[in-house]
Parts: C-alpha cells; sequence; structure tokens
C-alpha cells in the first residue's frame, strides 16, 4: 500500500504558482461584489475561488469512483459536495457576484494543480476498490485541513458559517470512509495531518451509523 500513499502524496506546488500568475485576475474578476458594510476582502475571494475547486474536485472524483465502483459511500460524498457548491454559489450571487463555475466541465478544471490531481486519482481510483477509499479519504483530509485554514483567514461571518459547515460534513466523511477501510482491516494513517489529529477527527462524542443507501 506504500505505493498508493507515496502517489497520492506528490503536491500541486507548480500547478498553484501557474494559476496566481496567469488565472487568477480572471477567476477573481467573477467575485466582484457590491459595496456594503462587509464586503469580501481579496483573501476570502481567493479562499472562496479555491474551495468552490476543491469541492468540486472531490465530487468529481467520487463521481467517477461511485460509477466505477457503485459503492453508496462515494455517492454520498459527492452529494454532499453538490450540495455545499450551491450554498457557495447561492452566496456569491447573493453578495453580487458570478459564479466561477457558471461554465464548468466535469473532469476539467481552471486551476492546473487540481487538474493533475483529478487525473492522478482517477487513475489510481480504478485501480481497485481499496484504492478508491485512499483517493476519497486523501481528498477529505486535505479539505478539512483547507477548511480550517479559511476560517482562520476570513472576518465575513456568513463565509466562515459556510466554511464550518462544510469543515463539519468533510469530517463526517472521513469518519464513514474510516469505518468501511477498517471492514476491510485497513488502518488509514494520515498524510497531510498528524495522525493525533485525524484520530481526533475520528472519534467525537457522536459517531454516525455507516452509510447505507
Amino acid at each position: 500500500m506504500k505505493t498508493i500513499k507515496n502517489s497520492l502524496s506528490n503536491s500541486r506546488k507548480f500547478g498553484m504558482s501557474f494559476l496566481l500568475i496567469f488565472l487568477f485576475p480572471a477567476l477573481m474578476s467573477n467575485l466582484t461584489v457590491p459595496k456594503n458594510d462587509n464586503p469580501l476582502s481579496g483573501a476570502e475571494k481567493e479562499g472562496l475561488v479555491y474551495t468552490l475547486e476543491e469541492a468540486r474536485l472531490a465530487q468529481n472524483v467520487n463521481a467517477y469512483l461511485h460509477d466505477k465502483w457503485q459503492e453508496p459511500m462515494f455517492e454520498y460524498v459527492l452529494n454532499d459536495e453538490t450540495n455545499n457548491i450551491l450554498k457557495f454559489q447561492k452566496f456569491i450571487k447573493k453578495e453580487g457576484g458570478a459564479d466561477p463555475l457558471g461554465y464548468a466541465v466535469n473532469g476539467k478544471f481552471n486551476i492546473p494543480s487540481m487538474q493533475d490531481e483529478y487525473n492522478k486519482y482517477i487513475k489510481i481510483g480504478k485501480n481497485s476498490l481499496l484504492s478508491a477509499y485512499y483517493v476519497s479519504m486523501t481528498l477529505e483530509e486535505q479539505n478539512y485541513l483547507n477548511m480550517e485554514n479559511r476560517i482562520n483567514d476570513s472576518k465575513n461571518t456568513e463565509l466562515i458559517k459556510l466554511y464550518s459547515n462544510r469543515l463539519s460534513s468533510i469530517g463526517d466523511h472521513m469518519r464513514v470512509l474510516n469505518k468501511h477501510m477498517k471492514k476491510m482491516d485497513v488502518a488509514y494513517e494520515a498524510q497531510y495531518m498528524s495522525q493525533d489529529k485525524f484520530e481526533s477527527i475520528l472519534n467525537p462524542d457522536i459517531l454516525l451509523d455507516d452509510v447505507s443507501m
């Protein structure tokens, strides 16, 4: 299983630099908001663009995994992310901005690093059901940390609430994914956060039941 974990650990450094230089101004122009008492800052707009694309990456990857393996777990995650995306789009519209995902195509991403990740995760996830679980969990682990950082970097109360709700749903995904992996006698080891932090997410006061649809 080391091969899977090594493949999943490659980062997005070059693509992120490319985005900031060439694509970010165009994306951000879609998030211009009218003057009000609590306008979004430049950092909040940037975070919102990344959050939408990250949620769409998780949605698209889990959609592929569900089509490949017909496991309800993946459908549960993709449906949850679809709901999160809709909430973010509603927030942008309320703020007077244009939807950055207005012309989005499944499996295609404006952020080069996310396109690379999508291609990588699809390639790995089609190998076996266990590989698919690793892919889905890896995305959840990354997204959990990203949401925590965005919450800390944001001041807009409504945006923080949206981020907090998504953070909570990501934690749910991680707990249910972990239960499914345990049934396969596999213990997932954290790749992007400390193992202690990972274990604390897996053991909240109230544990979810297994997803079955």
